[in-house]
């Protein structure tokens, strides 16, 4: 649970938060599992949907694989959802 007293002090820091699954999205993944498609994932809350689905099979011990979709009009958010084991297509 998050607290008031717990600050955001970086953006990298309100990412994670952003994407920390909590109980009821690691059970979707587990009733769900296998492949997940997300659309217009370059977009202002696709990255963090992404990482919170991988984030969440993780969690529960579930291998998934993550695809994104986006023009990605900024390079970084390609990079960025790389880094964590998304794949994307452009």
């Amino acid at each position: 649970m998050i607290r008031a007293t717990d600050w955001i002090s970086t953006v990298q820091e309100l990412e994670d938060r952003l994407a920390m699954p909590n109980s009821r999205d690691v059970q979707a993944v587990c009733r769900l599992g296998g492949e997940f498609l997300i659309f217009g994932a370059g977009g202002k809350m696709g990255p963090s949907l992404a990482r919170g689905i991988k984030c969440a099979s993780e969690a529960a011990g579930v291998p998934c694989r993550v695809m994104a979709v986006s023009r990605f009009s900024a390079p970084k958010v390609v990079e960025y959802l790389q880094r964590d084991g998304i794949e994307t297509l452009a």
